[in-house]
């Protein structure tokens, strides 16, 4: 049950580390983007975020450290999806810079067209059509030293913000919020 005193309100809840933000969700909601974080420390199992709109204190207990740095060096898509230093990569129809940015930062072998022996294919399908091509993708990824017909493959969904979604990372804890920060809900 939230609770309103001296400027805080305290609610139990549920907070999630999602990609590039962190979300809560309880008595009040709020989404907070890494960026916009100016300061993030660990203190007796509390994770503390200082915003340019105020602090969210979150008590989650041993993990809050993990957090922490999680929040301070979030990894990139690429290193979620697995992507090695000098990968074979294909990239069909995808326009996402800074996903391309990461990939070039990552490995130098990167085709706009489909070629034998890729590691991971990063097909962007904005019509259904555009699937048609998953089966040609999938008889060019290269052996995965398994056994014969055993592929690798990795899958990156374009969702509506060009990216990827991650592991989410979650918690139950309880969350003290200043009322100087604004709380999207809803």
């Amino acid at each position: 049950m939230p609770s309103h005193a001296g400027g805080r309100r305290t609610t139990d809840g549920e907070a999630h580390l999602e990609g590039d933000r962190l979300t809560f969700r309880g008595g009040f909601r709020i989404t907070v983007p890494f960026d916009s974080i100016t300061a993030v420390r660990a203190q007796t199992g509390t994770l503390i975020l200082e915003c340019p709109d105020g602090r969210l204190a979150l008590r989650i207990g041993a993990g809050a450290e993990k957090w922490a740095e999680k929040i301070r060096n979030p990894r990139s898509r690429v290193d979620k999806l697995g992507i090695k230093t000098g990968a074979k990569v294909t990239v069909l129809g995808l326009e996402d810079p800074k996903f391309e940015k990461d990939l070039r930062d990552r490995t130098s072998d990167i085709s706009r067209r489909m070629r034998k022996d890729t590691e991971s294919v990063f097909l962007s399908a904005q019509r259904t059509g555009d699937l048609a091509r998953r089966s040609r993708c999938r008889a060019n990824l290269a052996q995965d030293g398994g056994a014969p017909g055993h592929h690798a493959s990795r899958c990156a969904e374009n969702g509506e913000n060009g990216g990827s979604r991650g592991r989410q990372d979650r918690q139950v804890l309880s969350v003290t919020h200043g009322t100087q920060i604004r709380d999207p809900v809803g």
